[in-house]
């Protein structure tokens, strides 16, 4: 993988970022619940992937806790990424903008103010430019370790992904 350093150059001209999980086994001697994810009602383990969008290979990812949001991952993980480089990110990355002024969000009605035809054919661009990350993810998920739930230590699993990202960019590249 071309880790944190590629996105810092401005080679990547195109990058995408998202996040998605994996159940983990509860943990026996904690105290709270630091990995209990209310929406996937279960414990799990976050990963985000950064991904370079023409080349369709993972750059680098980082890992956080079931609970924690989606941008505290982001903000946490100290990837830094160029003012030259296009970002694509979800719904989940709010306060983005701010740190990387270069990014493209969906748009959001309310109740009161409802998405004009011009909204929604922009997050339909935004969607289809995003599908990538989805196709990533289901070849990385094919590793059933890093699909189903784990009962390996968890301290270790940031080396057992970045090998299976690895070995997927290998993979994608021939």
């Amino acid at each position: 993988m071309p880790g944190k350093g590629a996105l810092l150059t401005g080679e990547i001209e195109i990058e995408t970022k998202d996040i998605t999980g994996r159940p983990i086994e509860r943990a026996k001697k904690t105290k709270g619940n630091k990995h209990w994810s209310a929406k996937k009602r279960r414990h799990t383990q976050k990963w985000l992937v950064v991904l370079d969008k023409l080349r369709n290979q993972i750059i680098c990812t980082a890992f956080g806790k079931g609970r924690t949001h989606d941008f505290r991952v982001y903000k946490e993980s100290d990837i830094h990424i160029s003012p030259k480089t296009l970002g694509l990110t979800d719904r989940g990355f709010i306060g983005i903008v701010k740190l990387q002024p270069n990014s493209l969000l969906p748009l959001k009605g309310s109740k009161n103010r409802h998405l004009s035809k011009q909204d929604k054919f922009y997050n339909r661009v935004i969607a289809k430019l995003r599908t990538s990350n989805e196709h990533v993810f289901s070849r990385v998920k094919k590793f059933r370790i890093v699909a189903e739930r784990c009962r390996n230590r968890r301290r270790r699993f940031g080396l057992r992904f970045n090998l299976i990202a690895g070995s997927c960019n290998f993979e994608n590249a021939i």
